[in-house]
């Protein structure tokens, strides 16, 4: 597995440099499956497309109404000198650049392939996704040390304003996550707009409860208390969607998917005897793709193209690999497909 990671592009040129050497039908064969695997890639776009352009809608419709309640909040949470407010309003700051961020990159992943973006744009979203991951991250710290500092000299805070407004903002996050997770996208860009509007969300129940505690006398420092456990929360929702982000981009294969598995897969095929290389990664979630390179005793190169054909629909059908590229090679061929690259 060690040899397969380390395959890369090169292991590509190699082998596809033999396969021309060797056999021009083999290049032919290379040239059909790539068609084909292709054909299936586009019909996906089509509907990964579709989810991207109603979730680039519901991402419109959010940032409209969180950037009004920000208005309203902040001027409130100045007027009463609510940390519970401010906190709640800075998070509705960093929710406002995350779902401007979040639709340009949303945006940016409807542009169609073509030119140097032979994969198309959906790598655009990830980055998205990195960028909020942190911003979430650093709202949450900076709301956990500015409670820590209020614990030692909490101000007085009207109960009724911040009641009022933490209720209006609560309405304002669920129905903007109810439009978000309705969208039916879930890539990493998505989720990480989801986990502001939650996060904001779980800050103005925060809100409510300091209000209310306010309201029948209750200890002011309720307010930093809840803003604390407010930011742990988000800290603890941002962390996962942080390392999804991440795995993505360094093109690690999904968590979630048995390598093994994949590779029993394709073994369990007559036709071939050996896997020589496997790479999987993934554009975002759910856009998983693959490339393999393996040895075959068969020399029917029109019932390999066959059998290839089987193995993508396999691989989709069993492990949700949308688009896989499958190099044939012969069996006991001299030299190595996949030569291990030195760390640079």
């Amino acid at each position: 597995m060690a040899n397969d990671h380390d395959h890369d592009h090169a292991g590509h040129d190699h082998a596809g440099h033999v396969g021309h050497d060797h056999a021009g039908h083999d290049h032919g064969h290379d040239h059909v499956g790539h068609d084909h695997a292709g054909h299936d890639h586009a019909g996906h776009d089509h509907a990964g497309h579709s989810h991207a352009d109603v979730g680039r809608r519901a991402l419109m419709a959010a940032l409209v109404f969180n950037v009004v309640f920000l208005c309203i909040e902040a001027g409130v949470g100045v007027w009463t000198q609510s940390l519970a407010l401010i906190s709640d309003a800075v998070h509705m700051f960093t929710d406002v650049l995350a779902l401007t961020i979040a639709l340009l990159a949303a945006t940016a992943r409807l542009k169609p392939r073509g030119g140097v973006a032979t994969f198309g744009h959906a790598r655009v979203a990830v980055l998205g996704g990195l960028s909020n991951a942190l911003l979430a991250l650093a709202a949450s710290v900076w709301i956990i040390v500015e409670a820590i500092e209020r614990f030692r000299d909490p101000p007085v805070v009207p109960g009724l304003p911040v009641l009022v407004t933490a209720t209006i903002g609560l309405v304002v996050n669920v129905a903007s996550a109810w439009w978000l997770h309705g969208a039916g996208d879930h890539g990493v860009n998505m989720r990480a707009a989801l986990l502001h509007m939650m996060g904001d969300a779980l800050g103005s129940v925060a809100a409510i409860i300091a209000g209310v505690t306010l309201l029948l006398g209750g200890p002011v420092v309720v307010d930093p208390i809840v803003s604390v456990i407010v930011g742990a929360i988000v800290v603890g929702s941002a962390v996962p969607l942080l390392r999804d982000a991440t795995n993505i981009l360094l093109e690690r294969a999904p968590r979630a998917l048995n390598l093994s598995s994949v590779r029993a897969t394709i073994t369990a095929f007559a036709e071939v005897t050996d896997v020589a290389a496997l790479h999987v990664w993934s554009l975002d979630d759910g856009d998983t793709m693959a490339s393999v390179v393996v040895s075959t005793d068969s020399v029917d190169l029109l019932a390999l193209v066959g059998v290839a054909d089987t193995m993508r629909e396999t691989l989709r059908r069993k492990h949700r690999i949308v688009h896989t590229t499958i190099e044939w090679r012969p069996a006991g061929l001299p030299g190595s497909c996949c030569p291990v690259l030195p760390p640079m």
